[in-house]
């Protein structure tokens, strides 16, 4: 909730959030597959729900492909990937993990 994400969204099938500055620019939730194509430090990112999901930033992935909550964080400032993790969930069973 501090982020600001709205968990009746969180509850969709597909649900697919951006921040920026430490603030949400994109907050998308559907029950088809989500595709967002944007713009991330001059380079083209493209987000997809499809499976188990996807952050390609210059057709280079970024996602850990887990079940659940892909992060992938960037470092504006440095320009510069930091670490991708997850918080998963499948068959009941939640996994935390980079």
């Amino acid at each position: 909730t501090k982020l600001g994400l709205d968990f009746e969204k969180v509850k969709a099938d597909n649900y697919c959030a951006v921040f920026e500055n430490g603030q949400k620019t994109i907050e998308e939730a559907s029950s088809e597959v989500i595709k967002i194509e944007t713009v991330l430090d001059n380079k083209k990112m493209i987000i997809t729900t499809k499976g188990k999901g996807s952050i390609l930033i210059e057709d280079k992935e970024f996602s850990i492909k887990n079940p659940g909550f892909d992060l992938m964080i960037y470092n504006n400032k440095n320009h510069q990937f930091v670490e991708s993790s997850y918080i998963g969930y499948e068959n009941g069973i939640i996994t935390i993990g980079r």
